[in-house]
């Protein structure tokens, strides 16, 4: 087999795709600093505490990232294929930098990334991303829900019926993907196990 330096440089990225990552960066942060006056940026961080704040948020700001991309990597292997963790890494920093501007706009470039890289359909990997967006609801919800019943006194007895709301809707939905609630909706497919959108689910 020939390993010619020829063939490693058609074999290389092209320069903007290597540029890419650090041109979108440097958007995202002027985007920001265009919504937000440098100045009052600067004046607020002169009155941070700096030391307290980085010691508790940069090691769980990691932590939750590890975590993050293992569970974005576990669902993708489950449903979609084999991809490597360390190749979901730059996905999942460049999401939350675009969720910075926009969270929509986050997870909608992370679905079209990962269609490509994965070659599903576009539909199939939203479904998965639908996924991710329920457990992550529900994992807010339920920390939202710890809080209230610790602190039952500090909080409007009407926010507790927001548990009881996302827990009767997740309740609905799974039953109507397992017993096939959804099939009388006009819809191309005629089963509701060929819906993309559905396809993680079912």
């Amino acid at each position: 087999m020939d390993h010619s330096p020829k063939q490693a440089i058609r074999t290389a990225p092209p320069l903007w795709r290597r540029l890419l990552p650090l041109v979108v960066t440097i958007t995202i942060f002027v985007l920001i600093f265009w919504r937000i006056p440098f100045s009052q940026f600067a004046t607020s961080l002169q009155k941070a505490h700096y030391l307290p704040f980085l010691s508790l948020m940069l090691p769980f700001s990691l932590y939750y990232f590890l975590l993050d991309t293992v569970v974005l990597w576990a669902v993708m292997r489950t449903f979609h294929g084999p991809i490597a963790y360390r190749d979901l890494l730059p996905v999942r920093a460049v999401t939350y930098l675009v969720s910075l501007v926009n969270t929509q706009l986050g997870q909608g470039a992370m679905t079209l990334y990962l269609s490509r890289r994965l070659r599903v359909p576009l539909l199939e990997i939203l479904s998965s991303v639908c996924f991710l967006i329920l457990l992550e609801v529900t994992q807010l919800i339920l920390y939202a829900t710890l809080g209230m019943l610790w602190f039952p006194t500090r909080v409007p007895p009407s926010l507790f019926w927001i548990p009881v709301a996302w827990g009767l809707f997740l309740t609905l939905f799974i039953s109507g993907v397992r017993h096939h609630w959804f099939r009388f909706l006009p819809l191309p497919q005629r089963k509701q196990e060929d819906w993309p959108l559905l396809r993680t689910f079912v």
